[in-house]
């Protein structure tokens, strides 16, 4: 009788878990999450088209909600790559496959893209949707280029492919309220 209870009592073989490997989940997780950009509110028609020639429009992204335009920044700078928490009262950082973005009480404070090949300073503004045109406000730095207070923009710094060369690399554009230190 024993050896009844014993035999019924038999725990069920056990399977062991198979692992799906680490780029299936990238895949899973990617795919899930242009979904969720799909089915958002930030899917919606949002009346903006960016302009021809422009790679990103860093000028158009500044200072928007970022829960808004999700969608856009996507199509601008591709898939998310990291996301992080910046020190307290700084918000999140955002490292897109184009660019960094830093986001603040859901508004995008920086906009920083480094550019597709050195160029020109008005080329490259042009490329991120600002006109090619500036005020003469130009602060000139060894390593880089500074305008302050243009296109309703706190900075914007162009950074120099070398110590005094022409040619800029870099574009990091600040609204108002984020420190860029």
């Amino acid at each position: 009788m024993l050896l009844a209870v014993l035999l019924a009592c038999e725990p069920e073989p056990m399977i062991s878990a198979v692992q799906p490997p680490a780029e299936r989940v990238e895949e899973v997780r990617t795919a899930r999450e242009q979904a969720e950009i799909a089915a958002s509110p930030a899917a919606l028609d949002l009346g903006y088209v960016k302009p021809e020639g422009v790679y990103v429009d860093v000028a158009w992204l500044g200072g928007r909600t970022y829960s808004v335009v999700r969608g856009e920044v996507a199509a601008q700078l591709g898939a998310l790559v990291e996301e992080g928490s910046l020190p307290p009262g700084q918000g999140q950082e955002f490292r897109f496959e184009k660019g960094t973005l830093r986001v603040s009480g859901d508004r995008i404070l920086l906009v920083d893209v480094p550019l597709p090949e050195p160029m020109r300073r008005s080329e490259a503004l042009r490329l991120v949707g600002f006109p090619d045109q500036v005020p003469r406000n130009w602060v000139l730095l060894s390593g880089e280029f500074r305008l302050t207070s243009v296109f309703n923009y706190r900075r914007i710094i162009l950074d120099r492919v070398g110590p005094g060369e022409e040619d800029v690399i870099r574009v990091r554009a600040w609204k108002e309220g984020l420190s860029d230190r």
